[in-house]
């Protein structure tokens, strides 16, 4: 399986139906899923949360820890389109 390890605070990344996947990142996660590539169909958001890490999501590209979710589990992107996914790591101090 590929996988791309980013360094730092944020992931952004940007997804069209169909979609090519490009990366601009600086956090400490693994992002397992969807990888590198066009695609026509849904695509599963799957990232390593590293250990004494939080991780929050948004699908519009605003701030996670403003407008977005906990990433707890697997999110299906099912939008077509430009999705603008936009990950933030919190440390257990709070620290992003």
């Amino acid at each position: 399986m590929k996988k791309a390890l980013y360094l730092g605070i944020f992931a952004f990344f940007f997804l069209l139906v169909p979609s090519a996947f490009a990366v601009q990142a600086t956090s400490p996660l693994t992002i397992i899923s969807p990888v590198e590539g066009t695609w026509a169909n849904k695509q599963p958001l799957i990232v390593e949360v590293p250990s004494g890490y939080e991780v929050y999501y948004s699908l519009s590209g605003s701030n996670p820890l403003d407008f977005g979710f906990i990433y707890d589990a697997p999110v299906l992107i099912d939008q077509e389109g430009e999705v603008h996914v936009r990950l933030v790591t919190v440390d257990a101090k709070g620290t992003v």
